[in-house]
Formats: C-alpha cells, structure tokens, sequence
C-alpha cells in the first residue's frame, strides 16, 4: 500500500496555518476592578460576549436557559481563570418538561466596557 503518510501530511497543514486569536472573533477591552485591583482585559469572541452579557444582566445574573450560548460553564471558566473576573454561580431549580437544576451567573467584579463603541454594539445585540 503506496499512499500519503497520513501523519505527514496532518503536521504539515497544522504547522502551514497557525491557530491565531483572530480566527477566535473580534477582542473586546473591558475595565475589571476588584477592590484595588483595576486592570483591562481583552476576552476574544464567546469569552467577550458572555462577560457583556453578564455586564448587561446586571445583579439579576445570567442563566443558560435565558441567554443561549453553547458552552456558559467554559465561558465562565475562562473569564475566572484565565482573567481573573469573580463570577457567582447561584445554583436554581426550573420546571418544566426537562425539570431540574440550572446556575445562574452573576458578575461580582466592578466590569465595563473601555470603547463606548463596544458598549452600544453590545447592547444593539451585535457583539
């Protein structure tokens, strides 16, 4: 059996188009103060847009069910972890057909947007 050595040609095309954060979606800058601490930070894509939506929810908080996104636990993952933005999960129960528990989000740092810009395209639904 004569053929292209699968593997090869696997790392080749990995190492011809690097991962790039540009291909994650547009970075948004936001301000994150925690008491003292007043840093900016720059999440890329879904990151970006579950830390406005949680901006924008206010004390209410953020829950799966109400804000659809995919992936809410890694999200929140991310900004704690690799941002360092202090999120709490609320944990609620819900009815329904496919009764049971879900968390609910809520910011807890001090958060805004830096470019008023990203601000109103956020709240106009577009970010």
């Amino acid at each position: 059996m004569s053929g292209p050595d699968l593997f090869t040609v696997a790392a080749q095309r990995a190492s011809s188009s690097p991962r790039t954060s540009a291909k994650r979606g547009k970075r948004i800058a936001f301000v994150v103060t925690d008491g003292e601490d007043t840093r900016i930070i720059q999440p890329a894509g879904r990151d970006g847009w579950a830390l406005g939506e949680l901006l924008s929810a206010g004390v209410e908080g953020c829950t799966p069910i109400d804000y659809v996104g995919p992936r809410w636990s890694h999200y929140i993952w991310k900004l704690r972890t690799v941002y360092g933005v202090a999120i709490e999960s609320v944990e609620e129960q819900h009815g329904g057909e496919f009764s049971g528990r879900h968390v609910r989000y809520v910011l807890r740092s001090r958060v805004q947007f830096t470019d008023p810009a990203d601000a109103a395209r956020h709240e106009g639904g577009g970010a």
